[in-house]
């Protein structure tokens, strides 16, 4: 992941395009937490997917990367659920 200087986050964030994007990234998360199981499939594989840049955008915005939401995920469902939400065995 891109890593961007703090002082830089912080002003795009407060651009429309920035809270835009974090609009988009609260949706996925607010997704991924609900109990439609597509819904939460396709913004999990959205969000964790790598090489795709608008959700890059969105985790440098958020000021997290993907390992910190697999934890924040895990801590919330259990190793069971989120492995089955992930698609692993």
């Amino acid at each position: 992941m891109i890593e961007v200087k703090e002082s830089l986050r912080s002003e795009l964030i407060l651009t429309p395009e920035g809270k835009l994007l974090m609009a988009v990234m609260i949706q996925a998360m607010i997704e991924i937490c609900g109990t439609h199981t597509h819904s939460r499939k396709v913004s999990y594989n959205w969000l964790m997917k790598e090489k795709n840049p608008v959700a890059d955008i969105c985790l440098i915005l958020s000021g997290y990367d993907r390992h910190h939401i697999e934890n924040m995920l895990i801590q919330k469902f259990g190793h069971d659920e989120y492995y089955a939400l992930k698609g692993d065995s």
